[in-house]
């Protein structure tokens, strides 16, 4: 099935494209390389979730291309082109902005000057980050710009859109799975890293070259899988100066792991994948050694070994939905309402660890809300965790009169609660216009926190960023102004209050 396209009209006629691929390509068909200009973008797909439009990105074929792809030439602060776009639609504007270093932000204007600065979004390297989210009016007029903030050499930054609609519209992109398996790369099934491991010594593994010293990439080379699971990489260099970097999309924008090992002994990168094509390379960043080939080996573990999810059976009043997971060997099963995004297999926050509210007694989960669950598997002996989506439908609300009417809202999990307010412990300025903003512990129950700053009292015209972790580095501050911070937490039901606002001047 063919994609929905996002094209492109470009201010100043240009013919080249604005994809850029690093090296020289094998398997993979690639255009000229394009520095920054200015763009009218024409179309942008409307999407029902971000987990769609991530979805979307990691499905990225032959036919489809970024948003916008350029090279930012100057050092350390060079910006990219201008990038126009009426919203299609009320809601909200979902994009990635992926660079190797994580040295680009992705920023959204209001006006053409671009001096109103509605969001801006940091250190994305892959899907795998949380993606940036900001409001939009139909027929309103952005502005959107690639910003560099650090670093030496030319940068290839690149960026994907999409838009949540606030109403329901005709018709949503729906994400298909795209293979490319044209000179597709030896992947070997097995069941576990220690089978996988055991199997390298009689695997023919793929030689990667970098034929530049100390900087460079090489040749790319492509994989597919067909199911959702762990992609195992053993990736083997002497030396130990090349990563091999692997790419959800063609675009090679979304760098969702980079690794290399020392020994084959070592155990092996794994990464939480779904089917599709993806790419990967080698990159240098020191020595000398051209002729030095990276190795790299490939394994999979279907995720179905471990769970699978029987079909939703509807109580005969329709007030509940039971659904048995096939689980053969000895775990336990987690079961949550939301999407299997790669992000969350291991967030322990997401999953509520430090309680048992939402863990199975069995093998049984009745859910009392439609909508969208995913269950996670750990397997007691290795210790890994396997996802299995699943959805809800067909459940209806019982009246005290026994009739039924609607449908139900609460979960049989048990009801999630707001967050509590966050406290910051401590705002350290750091050199370079940064400033270091630590909270004092994790909010129980929060899903993660938004920080919002500004040299406003009353925060007018403030930055707002997401973030995961109890710290964050604001950067690209002004010397000599007084920030105002402020954080709150947020989870499914909403966000919590705002904490107590703390200020800090930035000295240099």
């Amino acid at each position: 099935m063919k994609k929905q396209l996002i094209s492109m009209t470009l201010a100043l006629a240009l013919t080249a494209t604005s994809v850029i691929i690093p090296g020289s390509i094998e398997h993979v068909e690639a255009a000229e390389t394009t520095t920054a200009v200015d763009t009218t973008i024409t179309n942008i797909p409307l999407f029902k979730n971000s987990y769609d439009f991530r979805t979307y990105i990691d499905n990225a074929d032959t036919t489809y291309t970024c948003t916008i792809q350029e090279t930012i030439t100057d050092d350390w602060n060079g910006v990219g082109g201008v990038h126009t776009f009426t919203a299609p639609e009320t809601g909200t504007l979902l994009f990635y902005t992926f660079d190797i270093d994580k040295n680009v932000d992705g920023v959204v204007y209001s006006d053409f000057a671009l001096t109103n600065k509605l969001y801006s979004k940091d250190e994305q390297r892959s899907t795998r980050d949380a993606v940036g989210e900001v409001a939009v009016t139909k027929g309103k007029t952005y502005y959107f710009r690639q910003e560099r903030w650090n670093g030496t050499g030319d940068i290839t930054a690149t960026t994907y859109m999409g838009l949540i609609p606030s109403s329901t519209v005709s018709s949503y992109t729906v994400p298909t799975t795209n293979y490319n398996k044209e000179g597709n790369v030896e992947i070997k099934n097995v069941s576990t890293v220690d089978e996988f491991k055991a199997s390298l010594s009689g695997m023919t593994g793929t030689e990667t070259y970098v034929m530049t010293p100390w900087k460079g990439t090489s040749d790319v080379h492509s994989l597919s899988v067909e199911k959702t699971g762990y992609l195992l990489v053993s990736s083997y260099i002497e030396d130990g100066y090349l990563d091999l970097k692997i790419c959800s999309d063609k675009a090679l924008g979304s760098i969702i792991a980079s690794t290399n090992i020392k020994s084959l002994d070592d155990d092996p990168t794994a990464i939480w994948v779904e089917p599709g094509t993806y790419y990967f390379y080698s990159n240098r960043w020191n020595g000398d050694e051209t002729d030095t080939p990276q190795v790299s080996y490939f394994g999979f573990i279907d995720a179905s070994q471990y769970i699978t999810a029987g079909t939703p059976v509807l109580s005969s009043d329709k007030t509940s939905s039971t659904v048995t997971f096939t689980a053969p060997k000895a775990g336990s099963i987690r079961v949550r309402k939301g999407l299997p995004e790669p992000s969350i297999i291991g967030d322990d926050v997401f999953w509520q660890v430090s309680t048992r509210a939402n863990m199975l007694s069995g093998k049984t989960f009745t859910a009392t809300e439609n909508g969208n669950y995913v269950a996670r598997f750990q397997d007691n002996e290795t210790k890994m965790y396997y996802m299995v989506p699943f959805t809800v439908t067909g459940i209806v609300a019982k009246t005290s009169t026994g009739t039924t009417t609607g449908t139900k809202t609460n979960t049989s999990t048990s009801k999630v609660s707001k967050p509590g307010k966050p406290t910051i412990k401590s705002v350290k300025n750091l050199k370079g216009k940064k400033v270091k903003v630590v909270l004092k512990k994790k909010v129980r129950g929060a899903t993660g926190y938004q920080i919002s700053y500004s040299t406003s009292k009353k925060f007018k015209k403030a930055t707002t960023k997401k973030f995961k972790k109890t710290t964050i580095t604001l950067k690209k501050l002004k010397k000599k102004r007084t920030y105002y911070i402020r954080v709150r937490a947020y989870n499914t039901a909403g966000n919590s209050s705002w904490s107590k606002t703390k200020k800090v001047k930035i000295k240099k």
